[in-house]
């Protein structure tokens, strides 16, 4: 997952490659899985719980809204050039379910 986010945002920055579907929701359906494996390898690291640990569907659950809303309502409502997309919703949805599919 890290590996194909580097990769388009290397493609779109440095290269000036643009695939527009990709450019428009590659972000937010990585964002999840990315975000929420690095919860769960600080806390099997850091926490010490060992790999079997996986995260509840509470925090996953909480974690998904928590970052969805303050991606897409604060930073549209807070910052120049970003802007409300609710189809964005269904991407952070999306990666959430198949981080755990993979968890």
């Amino acid at each position: 997952m890290f590996f194909i986010f580097v990769l388009h945002q290397v493609l779109e920055k440095i290269f000036d490659f643009h695939f527009q579907l990709a450019d428009n929701f590659l972000d937010p359906l990585l964002a999840m899985p990315i975000l929420l494996g690095l919860v769960l390898a600080q806390k099997r690291y850091f926490l010490r719980l060992g790999n079997e640990h996986r995260l509840s569907l509470f925090e996953i659950t909480v974690i998904a809204i928590a970052f969805a809303f303050l991606f897409e309502y604060g930073l549209s409502n807070w910052a120049e050039g970003f802007y409300f997309d609710p189809i964005d919703f269904g991407c952070y949805f999306l990666g959430t379910i198949f981080f755990l599919w993979r968890q």
